[in-house]
């Protein structure tokens, strides 16, 4: 049976978001997934991690698209000697193609929605939350019945605040 999930958390300081592509075991096109995540910036002294949920469907062949939710914990050493703690929820949309039964490559953008970046330190709507772009590839390395687990890594890009950052994520899909 081929199934392939892709799970990757785009997490950029607030705009930190999460998001999967699937493709399901033989006859299945959709899956639930979820994974842990945890990366680093290439531009600034932060480090991350995370955890998201999603729902991924074949549209056509080894075409998948997703949504997703997630949440993130960005933690950076401040220039002044501060320490700066972030936490962001994320939905976010992925595009993707399953190259083999094994590897998946796609793009996903995503959008701080809900964060405590505010004088209350509050989870909050933040109608400036602001949008990443990422690129994601995938392993799936154990696949039985309709379920699987992969690692996979997003290379990831604020649109709005230039800050890049690598993560690696170890999820969970459910295949129907």
């Amino acid at each position: 049976m081929t199934k392939l999930l892709i799970i990757v958390m785009i997490l950029l300081t607030t705009e930190i978001f999460g998001q999967s592509l699937s493709k399901p075991v033989a006859g299945n096109t959709n899956t639930f997934g979820s994974a842990i995540s945890g990366g680093f910036f290439f531009d600034k002294k932060a480090t991350f991690w995370g955890v998201a949920v999603d729902y991924s469907r074949v549209v056509f062949n080894n075409w998948i698209i997703n949504v997703s939710i997630s949440y993130d914990q960005e933690h950076e050493d401040l220039d002044d000697g501060g320490y700066s703690v972030a936490n962001t929820f994320t939905p976010s949309i992925a595009f993707g193609y399953a190259i083999s039964n094994n590897i998946a490559a796609g793009i996903g953008l995503g959008k701080g929605m809900f964060d405590d970046d505010n004088k209350e330190k509050k989870i909050k709507y933040n109608p400036d939350g602001g949008w990443t772009i990422g690129l994601i590839g995938v392993y799936t390395f154990y696949q039985s019945n309709q379920h699987s687990f992969d690692i996979s890594f997003g290379l990831e890009r604020g649109l709005g605040k230039p800050e890049t950052d690598l993560s690696i994520d170890i999820g969970y899909g459910f295949s129907f």
